[in-house]
Order: structure tokens, then sequence, then C-alpha cells
């Protein structure tokens, strides 16, 4: 596990990218279905895919981002390539960071 993120700041700038695509993403693919439903699926892999990042787990995040990528491409949608691709770069953004008073 890295640092804590509040000491980098383009790391935080590359999580701030992937958030406001998983704004878009969440507003864009919807469905009826209560049992299964993959759009809420995906929308959670998405979170989860947050949380890991604000937590400094990049292959987990990275994991995450594309599971939610590949299910909705699934479905016939692609709304989650975009966000899967930015936290595929705030991961690397964040491994690559040095470490406070290096």
């Amino acid at each position: 596990m890295s640092e804590p993120l509040e000491h980098d700041p383009r790391t935080l700038r590359a999580i701030a990218r992937a958030r406001r695509a998983h704004v878009e993403a969440s507003e864009v693919w919807t469905t009826e279905d209560d049992e299964d439903d993959p759009a809420a699926e995906a929308e959670q892999l998405a979170r989860d895919a947050l949380a890991h990042l604000e937590g400094g787990r990049w292959d987990e995040a990275r994991a995450c981002g594309e599971a939610a990528a590949g299910l909705a491409e699934e479905q016939g949608e692609d709304v989650w390539r975009e966000f899967a691709i930015l936290v595929d770069e705030a991961a690397e953004t964040g491994r690559a960071a040095p470490s406070p008073g290096s």
C-alpha cells in the first residue's frame, strides 16, 4: 500500500478525473431489471474502484474498473471504458508517486 494520497497532488487530480468519468457513465447506463441488473453491478464495481484508488490499492482499483467496463461491454454498452482507462491512469500515477519526505 502507498502513502496517504493527500501528499500527492498528481494522484489526486487523476482520481478526480476518474470520479468525473464515473458520474458521467453512471448517468448514461441504467436498466430496469431488479433481480439481475448489470448496470447496477457495474456501478458498484466502479464505486469499489474509486474506493480502492482512495486507499492506494492500485491493483484492486484496476481490477474493479476493468470488471465494470467488461460487464458493460458484455451487455453491448461501452459507457465504462473511459472510466476504466482513467482508473488505470490514476493507479499508475499513484504507483509512480514519490513517498512523502522522499
